[in-house]
């Protein structure tokens, strides 16, 4: 298990690459430690099309157009970067967000 602050749930959201009209079908995993360049270079990016994913610091964010349930990507990243990952929906990482403010 990967835990974040409230603040880091807070950096998690403003630093998301992905538009507000991609929002349904984005999801963060929560890396343990921030991976080094030289394993992300590795990761085949075109593999998985149409389904992307971007890192920023120790998140990675998906878009997985078709749903979590029919993506091969996420359990590929976790293998290709060799880290421990929790992984959240966009809109669940948005409700903790809200309640960790209150």
């Amino acid at each position: 298990m990967v835990l974040r602050s409230a603040s880091d749930l807070t950096v998690a959201v403003k630093n998301s690459p992905f538009s507000v009209s991609e929002e349904a079908r984005v999801h963060v995993g929560f890396m343990a430690k921030k991976v080094p360049e030289a394993i992300v270079a590795t990761v085949d990016r075109e593999r998985f099309e149409p389904d992307r994913f971007a890192i920023v610091g120790s998140e990675v964010y998906l878009y997985l157009p078709v749903g979590i349930g029919q993506s091969k990507l996420p359990n590929y990243l976790i293998r290709q970067l060799k880290t421990p990952v929790t992984m959240r929906n966009w809109n669940t990482v948005n409700k903790l967000v809200e309640l960790t403010a209150q």
